[in-house]
């Protein structure tokens, strides 16, 4: 996205006071799930991310800071996750125009899964078995 865009979309993100509280401003949304990534299970967040239930076709906007973002399908972000965001860095949020769920990849190692679907959060990775 060029910086007006990526601009904007800060914008409407800051102005929707989404990450007032982290991750999520309060009853922003109705269901919150979570991942530890910290661990680098590769195939484990990408199960995650997929279990989102999320189309991959669907375009979503990946913001940055508010000269940085892109639109990317939802299938490139969940094969390279870990190419769109480094831990201790800064936090990355991501969002489609429904405006329906939000993820926000926080700089200390989590992922967060925000939504107003209906949405049954699974089991921690942490408590899963493991190869």
């Amino acid at each position: 996205m060029d910086k007006e865009a990526s601009n904007f979309l800060w914008n409407f993100i800051n102005d929707t006071n989404l990450h007032e509280q982290i991750p999520f401003k309060h009853n922003f949304f109705r269901v919150v799930d979570k991942v530890d990534i910290s661990n680098g299970n590769k195939s484990d967040i990408k199960k995650w991310l997929y279990e989102r239930g999320i189309a991959f076709k669907t375009s979503v906007y990946v913001s940055w800071q508010p000269d940085v973002a892109m639109i990317v399908p939802w299938k490139i972000l969940i094969k390279y996750y870990d190419s769109f965001y480094y831990e201790s860095s800064d936090d990355l949020t991501v969002i489609d125009n429904s405006l329906n769920w939000a993820l926000l990849f926080h700089d200390e190692g989590m992922i967060y899964f925000g939504t107003n679907q209906r949405f049954v959060p699974g089991e921690p990775l942490s408590e899963m078995d493991c190869p």
